[in-house]
């Protein structure tokens, strides 16, 4: 009678599936920041045309975006109203696209999420004297010639608090992912 013990490497496999899971574990995770911020913007009432909460999106490292293209629900109110005065119909919203990957490498355990929008930094960080190191009040003159003061604009964060409010919704999406198939 022979005692043999046959020893079968699965190593490669366990680590495929590792990265498998890994990579849906992160796919969630932007996917909960990414409503997160959206629901933080409605929140603040940070939103006007819905082009800033319509472009949050996640990628993964080295990846395109979840989404390509984005566009305002409306024109911005003061566009709304002077085209309400003067009869004209609506024209084009604005909209905007993502083009390239995000940063990293493919492969790397990262997500990020944000926005490409010229002004969210101005939303999630303030402007003028809200900021430290800020502006004094000022004078501007818009397009149309009028004349307005501004102290600026407060923060209304909305990525940040998306992620540090979430760490643990996160800390469990991670978890259940990795059970799943390890």
């Amino acid at each position: 009678m022979s005692n043999e013990v046959t020893i079968k490497d699965n190593t490669d496999e366990v680590l495929r599936e590792l990265d498998k899971a890994m990579e849906r574990a992160l796919l969630a995770c932007g996917m909960e920041a990414e409503r997160a911020a959206k629901l933080n913007l409605r929140k603040s009432k940070a939103v006007d045309t819905g082009l800033l909460r319509n472009s949050i999106t996640y990628a993964l490292a080295g990846q395109e975006a979840h989404i390509k293209t984005y566009k305002a629900d409306k024109l911005p109110r003061w566009e709304r109203k002077k085209r309400r005065k003067k009869g004209e119909p609506e024209k084009e919203k604005q909209s905007g696209e993502y083009i390239g990957v995000a940063p990293g490498e493919v492969g790397e355990k990262a997500v990020y999420v944000g926005t490409n929008v010229e002004y969210a930094p101005y939303v999630e960080f303030g402007t003028g004297m809200y900021v430290p190191g800020g502006s004094k009040p000022w004078h501007y003159k818009d397009a149309g010639g009028n004349w307005h003061y501004t102290k600026g604009m407060r923060a209304r964060p909305y990525l940040k608090p998306a992620v540090t409010e979430n760490a643990d919704k996160f800390r469990k999406i991670i978890e259940s992912e990795l059970k799943k198939d390890i």
